[in-house]
C-alpha cells in the first residue's frame, strides 16, 4: 500500500501510519509460511498498532472527557468477534469487536447486547464503517 491509497481495513489504516524504509516499504522479515493469500510476518520494526479490545476500552475510558470524539462513538479493535455454537465459543472471521463509552464514562461491554444502538454489542462485520484510532509502541524514535 502506498502512502495515497485508500486503506482497505482498520489494520491497514494503523500499518501505514508507520516510517517507511526508502524503498518504501514498512520494513518487516517474512517466514515463508502462509495463512490463506497472506505471508506471516516474523518481525518488524513498525510502532502503530490497532489495539486490542480490552486496551482500546482502557484508553477510551481514561481519556473520555479529553476527548469529544470519544464519546458516543464505536471504535475497532483487532480482536475478532466470538460466536456460539452449541455449548463452544470460536472467532467469527467476518466480524470484529468494536468499543462504545457510554454517556456514564463506562465502556459497553463487547459482548453485550446494545438494544437500539449499532452494532449490537460492539460485534459489527468488518465491512462497516467505524472509527479507527492507532496506537504507538512507544516514543522512542525508529532507529533505521
Amino acid at each position: 500500500m502506498t502512502l495515497n491509497d485508500k486503506p482497505r481495513s482498520a489494520f491497514q489504516y494503523c500499518h501505514n501510519k508507520n516510517k517507511r524504509n526508502n524503498e518504501g516499504c514498512v520494513p518487516a522479515e517474512y517466514r515463508n509460511q502462509t495463512i490463506g493469500s497472506s505471508r506471516v510476518v516474523e518481525s518488524n520494526s513498525s510502532k502503530w498498532y490497532l489495539p486490542a479490545i480490552r486496551q482500546m476500552e482502557y484508553a477510551l475510558e481514561e481519556y473520555y472527557l479529553t476527548f469529544p470524539e470519544f464519546q458516543e462513538n464505536y471504535y475497532w479493535s483487532a480482536s475478532a468477534a466470538k460466536e456460539r455454537s452449541g455449548i463452544f465459543e470460536r472467532e467469527n472471521g467476518y466480524r470484529a469487536r468494536a468499543v462504545l463509552i457510554d454517556g456514564n464514562g463506562n465502556s459497553r461491554p463487547s459482548d453485550q447486547q446494545a438494544g437500539s444502538m449499532y452494532p449490537a454489542g460492539g460485534n459489527a462485520l468488518r465491512t462497516e464503517e467505524l472509527r479507527i484510532r492507532a496506537f504507538r509502541i512507544d516514543l522512542d524514535p525508529y532507529d533505521y
